[in-house]
């Protein structure tokens, strides 16, 4: 089967308005509305993500930013739809903006890799939130908005590599917006020097080029950015889904039930996995010298594969309970004052044994059923952030904080209204199994424990989903805990694990058989927490191979139960003579 490519259908933006340039240059502009107008448009469409672009903050002559904001969250709040934020994200300030807005992943603008020390930091800071644009004129990389020259593509590429690069958007400046195609030779090149998946962008004119652009979905090239072609009238959006094979199943097609994944996703993983491992001893020889990088005593093997999927490296029982020797790792006497006043006696912050058995269990389905049964019958840690200083007297001294509430009275209200992403770019709320992992996600907070049954109702209010133990504030490394394991939790009833339930199964084979299709379902849970919903397809065509996906994601979006049960999955198409 032919793997599907992911389009983004483009929105650039400049003073306050869509635009379209032509070979990257500012000079050639040319308006063409309201870019909320746009965004609404694509959505109608069917697009499942929108490639959002500053156009002034990339040529440093102004910024959109409130605009770009305002955007991101109706596309992702209202619509459901997935935004990658690009143009400008070129230092700390522009990349925390970016990320507070909550797009699903950050572009850093080409001129970056200027300093590849403060990239490489970026990367490790956000991980799969973030990707690299790599601009190219003939093979040196050439900042937009810049004059100078970054470097050759093929010096600075091995660098992002080690730094554990997760996704390159590869431009072709000469052909994009010129409506000559895109450059299929770099792109495959690029592809097959990676090991992260690349984003196609420019040059495409046609249907045509889309359908040659997934060709390359095969070797890396999951996803492609369409604009001028669109607003010029070449093609429907429509028409594009179609000749990419998205016909929205692809990591963000399944846009009410928060449904993420593709075929093409889980291939880019396992070749991720396959390089890294194939080049493992020599990286981990070599150390890293630059902050940022992976240090020598870290693993290489599968963390990047990973990584987009939001699983954490395996962990013995002991160094979960015990932390041994961290960075970061708090004292006791430090723990016993940040935990007081403290509900529970005896409390010093560590993880529960029952926590730290069912996140040690190899097992992954029994594994999250075990961590959904310690958080009904234990506590979590919420993160209390600092609060404004409350000034001083007319002494000098620091006025009083009598006044400030019990901070175990509304930890909960407080901690819900923070939010990481999990993998498909859902909102969570995060929790935590001990203080050292709080305060490695967030090092000023203050660890308040909360009963999880009290957590996770104060989550249902917000967010609906529970992020366990996020490594850092973009969610990288939680596990995802789903709706109905949450209100489960919340009510004290036992959590019904949707791949044990016939009535899930039963639901997708209904809808499978009323269409006629020849296929087959199964569920898989993963230690993220995300369920891999496994559609075994006995199809005499692509065609019907793809009603097949499109019916069991109808099932999940318009079936109230299996839309309550099936909120955190990746769906994954696949052959019927291939094994999950």
């Amino acid at each position: 089967m032919t793997l599907p490519l992911q389009l983004l259908p483009a929105v650039d933006v400049a003073d306050g308005r869509s635009v379209r340039l032509t070979r990257g240059e500012a000079s050639s502009a040319c308006s063409f509305g309201d870019p909320m107008r746009a965004v609404a448009d694509f959505v109608e469409a069917g697009a499942a993500w929108i490639h959002l672009a500053d156009i002034d903050a990339a040529f440093g002559r102004g910024s959109n930013r409130a605009l770009l904001t305002e955007i991101v969250r109706e596309a992702q709040t209202r619509h459901g739809v997935r935004v990658e934020w690009s143009g400008g994200v070129r230092d700390e300030e522009s990349l925390l903006a970016a990320v507070a807005s909550g797009a699903a992943r950050v572009n850093l603008a080409t001129g970056t890799l200027a300093d590849l020390e403060w990239a490489a930091s970026a990367i490790e800071r956000f991980g799969s939130q973030v990707a690299v644009c790599l601009d190219v004129r003939g093979d040196v990389l050439a900042a937009r908005g810049e004059s100078a020259e970054v470097g050759r593509l093929w010096d600075v590429l091995p660098a992002l590599e080690e730094a554990g690069c997760a996704r390159y958007v590869v431009t072709d400046v000469a052909r994009d917006g010129a409506m000559n195609g895109p450059n299929t030779k770099l792109l495959r090149e690029v592809a097959a020097a990676a090991s992260a998946p690349v984003v196609a962008s420019g040059g495409v004119s046609s249907l045509q080029d889309i359908r040659s652009l997934r060709g390359l979905a095969a070797v890396g090239v999951d996803s492609a950015i369409v604009g001028k072609a669109l607003y010029e009238g070449a093609f429907t959006l429509a028409q594009a889904i179609e000749a990419a094979g998205e016909q929205n199943a692809g990591p963000a097609g399944c846009k009410s039930a928060g449904l993420t994944g593709d075929e093409g996703a889980k291939s880019a993983a396992d070749r991720e996995g396959r390089r890294r491992r194939e080049r493992g001893g020599q990286s981990a020889k070599r150390g890293r010298g630059r902050r940022g990088l992976r240090r020598e005593e870290e693993p290489v093997t599968d963390r990047r594969a990973h990584a987009d999927a939001g699983v954490a490296p395996r962990e013995s029982a002991a160094s979960l309970q015990a932390g041994a020797a961290r960075p970061g790792r708090i004292d006791a006497r430090k723990l016993e004052r940040l935990l007081r006043p403290n509900p529970f006696p005896g409390d010093m912050g560590e993880m529960s044994a029952d926590m730290a058995a069912a996140q040690a269990n190899p097992d992954p389905g029994e594994s999250l059923k075990g961590i959904v049964a310690a958080l009904a019958s234990g506590r979590v840690l919420v993160p209390a952030l600092p609060h404004e200083h409350p000034g001083r007297t007319d002494g000098g001294g620091v006025a009083d904080h009598e006044s400030e509430p019990d901070p175990t009275a509304d930890a909960a209200a407080e901690a819900a209204t923070l939010s990481v992403r999990i993998p498909g770019g859902r909102f969570a709320t995060p929790v935590f199994s001990c203080a050292e992992r709080l305060s490695a996600c967030y090092p000023g907070a203050r660890p308040i424990p909360v009963l999880g049954a009290n957590a996770a109702a104060r989550a249902l209010t917000f967010s609906g989903v529970l992020a366990l133990d996020p490594r850092d504030q973009s969610g990288r490394g939680c596990i995802a805990l789903g709706r109905s394991a949450v209100a489960a939790v919340a009510a004290g009833e036992e959590w019904a694990a949707p791949w044990d339930s016939p009535r899930v199964l039963e639901g997708f084979e209904k809808a499978l058989s009323e269409g006629g299709h020849a296929a087959r379902v199964s569920l898989a849970p993963m230690r993220s927490g995300i369920i891999r919903l496994y559609v075994a397809i006995d199809a005499a065509s692509e065609a019907d191979a793809y009603r097949a996906v499109a019916a069991v994601v109808a099932a999940a979006e318009g079936d109230n139960y299996l839309r309550a049960h099936l909120d955190v999955v990746e769906v994954v198409p696949m052959s019927a003579n291939s094994h999950a």
